[in-house]
């Protein structure tokens, strides 16, 4: 039988050199290279940037006037591809990643060389590292750290009581209750809407576009829509539900992908969530409330109706937690059929409870903590301090 030997290497003194000694010598010529001192520049260099970030708001404007230009064409382009290219990646990738890693394990097992293959490893790693971490922080991570969205659209930031809660959670029924009649509903009476899956992908950003052009100052009228941005339905939605998630924004190819297995009301709303992020807000409160700022603007009457319930949840929840025998009152201001809604969100997620989804929790909280979000994923709750400064800015209603 044939075995295949590794070539020998002779030195200049006409000697062969030893196998290790070979490996040491590429190690230490690797770390000289271009290759891994580029990569390591401009992670520095990101790493800076993303610090001054940090400390200077007005740094973090760039999320402002930067990013809607470095990501608009690619989010152009995103436009013109009906599936999901981060569920490809993710499925494809993850075929192709267990196959590597048996062949790797396999490799390791069989063959000798095992210190300079596990270096190729190690080398590889650092680069996908050190681009990964350059391209998410140059083209997304900076997001976290612009101005806070209430300050740009002039919404006061305090204190609230529940008897504010309460105030706003009727207002919210109010907009529910008129609109209930008027979106489709199954025999079983749930909403279901008789727009397209495809209609609500592709036309979610329209709302922020009637939000600008309605816009009051500046911010709005120049920085909220930042053009046509297509959201992505998941097929493999059934799986991907028992991870908790509705919603992802993937910097790295500016694309946004939507769980279409929850109800049809949770899927308007993250659509909707799913296209701030496009636009370069970062943080999960913001982008929520973003989603029902411009949602219930939507012309589409069903999209408003999503928003407005969403935004209803949202209020109903904190009151909850504040005051139960107020969260009663609202609860009775509230059409049946808008509130069985909710609770058809509520059945659908309990069904999906388990390990892989507090997992997948703290993950998300971990990540977000990176950010410099320091309640993690109660963040998104925060979107009622928004609802509630909208409500007292534009109705008048709630007075210290």
């Amino acid at each position: 039988m044939k075995q295949n030997k590794p070539k020998k290497i002779i030195n200049a003194a006409g000697t062969a050199v030893p196998p290790d000694a070979r490996e040491d010598a590429e190690t230490k010529s690797f770390w000289r290279r271009p290759v891994f001192w580029l990569p390591l520049i401009f992670t520095l260099s990101a790493y800076v940037f993303l610090k001054i970030c940090q400390q200077n708001a007005q740094a973090g404007e760039a999320a402002r006037y930067v990013f809607p230009y470095i990501t608009y064409l690619p989010r152009y382009l995103n436009t013109f591809i009906p599936f999901s290219l981060t569920e490809a990646i993710v499925v494809i990738g993850g075929i192709l990643l267990l196959a590597g890693i048996i062949a790797s394990v396999v490799r390791l097992i069989r063959k000798d060389g095992r210190k300079a293959f596990l270096l190729k490893w190690a080398k590889g790693l650092y680069l996908v590292f050190c681009l990964g971490f350059c391209l998410f922080h140059l083209n997304f991570g900076f997001c976290y750290h612009r101005a806070p969205l209430h300050e740009n659209l002039g919404l006061p930031a305090k204190a609230r009581s529940a008897d504010d809660l309460l105030n706003a959670g009727l207002w919210l029924a109010d907009e529910v209750n008129a609109l209930t009649d008027k979106v489709s509903r199954t025999e079983e009476g749930l909403f279901a809407p008789a727009l397209s899956l495809d209609e609500v992908m592709y036309l979610s950003a329209d709302a922020y576009k009637t939000r600008a052009e309605a816009g009051d100052n500046e911010f709005v009228r120049e920085h909220l829509y930042r053009g046509p941005v297509r959201t992505k339905p998941v097929i493999l939605s059934h799986y991907w539900s028992y991870t908790g998630i509705t919603g992802v924004y993937v910097p790295f190819i500016t694309e946004s992908s939507v769980n279409i297995a929850p109800p049809a009301d949770d899927i308007i709303f993250t659509a909707m969530h799913e296209v701030a992020h496009s636009y370069g807000f970062a943080r999960e409160d913001e982008a929520n409330f973003l989603a029902f700022y411009n949602g219930i603007l939507h012309e589409n009457e069903e999209v408003r109706y999503a928003c407005w319930l969403s935004g209803f949840s949202y209020v109903n929840n904190a009151l909850g937690r504040n005051d139960r025998e107020k969260q009663g009152r609202l609860l009775e201001a509230i059409r049946p059929e808008a509130y069985e809604d909710i609770l058809a969100g509520r059945r659908f997620w309990r069904q999906y409870e388990g390990p892989v989804e507090t997992i997948s929790t703290q993950v998300n909280h971990a990540y977000l903590k990176a950010n410099k979000v320091e309640d993690g994923v109660k963040s998104y709750g925060r979107v009622v301090d928004l609802i509630l400064a909208y409500y007292d800015e534009y109705h008048g209603a709630l007075r210290s």
